[in-house]
């Protein structure tokens, strides 16, 4: 059986992590980061509305942060 490196990713490919609970960050920086993944945090969602999110090959969101200057979230 292939390991997750083999198998997706490439050394260095760039993970943007969206999300606001700081200990599912670190859980998945614990675990990605040794199968060659860069990863970079953010706990706001105006990042990715502003398009800050060119220089990562893969954004992982928390659709339910609020969108910035709206009461919806990213999942409606």
């Amino acid at each position: 059986m292939s390991t997750i490196n083999e198998q997706t990713s490439k050394p260095g490919l760039r993970l943007l992590v969206v999300h606001d609970d700081r200990h599912l960050c670190y859980l998945l920086r614990k675990h990605l980061e040794p199968e060659g993944f860069v990863l970079s945090r953010s706990i706001r969602a105006a990042r990715v509305v502003r398009g800050d999110e060119s220089e990562h090959e893969l954004i992982l969101l928390d659709v339910m942060l609020p969108i910035p200057g709206d009461s919806k979230y990213f999942g409606n």
